[in-house]
């Protein structure tokens, strides 16, 4: 795959944090200060994504929004670590629980991510001190190819990766922006915030609104909810937990590099 760096972003290498949709990465990216954008080409793809930067704190940051799923996380994180100087990769973004301690927000730092294939990527970076900057918890992180809705279907995923004593999310994306961190030969950090808990099933109707890799089609959603009103509801219990997931995520990231960069500024909720 190729990209190009259309805008010029100066300075030396950055933090890059990557995340699935907006309202992961939003309250984050509005406390950046001298922020500016740069359109960045997935010549893979045939598109184009929107990159931020700016500084939280002292510490430059480059922020991108992939899209959700195996294929956009893959192509947009590749493209981020071809076309900036990277020194560190955070993958932040909502989860799924999986293990039953965990509640709606609370955050996951992966001390091994999980792929679909079943290899298991164990997390350098990770530690308890890490981990309790960022507010978070130690835990795995599994990647799965499709939407798993169901409490039955996340206790059968869970039981299926063997016995551990770890807290534990699944996701579609960690284990691709993983991948291509080690590709690149970059240290990567996973944190998640649990969006839905293990013995939750979210709304069956996103199955059909999602594509091949699990990828929510918005559009489709929005015209199921026109066609049926009585799921606007749900959406809307859903945008208040991504919107809180996302705040979660920003304190995460500012605590984590308050030790890892040494920035003063921690982000207000």
């Amino acid at each position: 795959m190729e990209s190009r760096r259309v805008a010029a972003i100066s300075g030396g290498p950055r933090t890059a944090v990557v995340a699935a949709i907006p309202e992961e990465i939003a309250p984050l990216v509005g406390r950046l200060r001298n922020r500016t954008k740069a359109p960045l080409a997935v010549e893979a793809s045939g598109g184009w994504l929107s990159l931020t930067v700016g500084f939280l704190g002292d510490e430059p940051l480059a922020v991108l929004v992939t899209g959700d799923g195996a294929v956009r996380a893959r192509y947009g994180v590749r493209a981020l670590l071809e076309a900036v100087p990277v020194s560190q990769l955070l993958a932040v973004g909502s989860a799924g629980g999986l293990t039953p301690e965990l509640e709606t927000a609370d955050l996951i730092m992966a001390r091994q991510v999980i792929s679909t294939d079943g290899s298991r990527r164990e997390a350098p970076e990770a530690s308890d001190s890490a981990a309790r900057a960022a507010g978070a918890r130690l835990g795995t992180v599994v990647t799965v190819d499709d939407l798993v809705l169901t409490a039955d279907e996340k206790r059968r995923m869970w039981e299926s990766i063997g016995p551990s004593e770890d807290a534990g999310v699944l996701d579609l994306e960690s284990a691709y922006f993983v991948e291509a961190a080690e590709e690149a030969g970059v240290p990567w950090v996973v944190i998640r915030a649990v969006f839905d808990t293990v013995s939750e099933t979210l709304p069956d109707f996103l199955h059909d609104c999602s594509g091949p890799g699990g990828e929510i089609r918005r559009p489709a959603v929005l015209r199921h909810a026109a066609r049926h009103p009585r799921v606007i509801p749900d959406l809307l219990r859903m945008r208040s937990r991504i919107d809180l997931c996302g705040r979660a995520l920003a304190e995460a990231v500012a605590g984590y590099l308050a030790i890892s960069v040494g920035i003063s500024t921690r982000v207000a909720s």
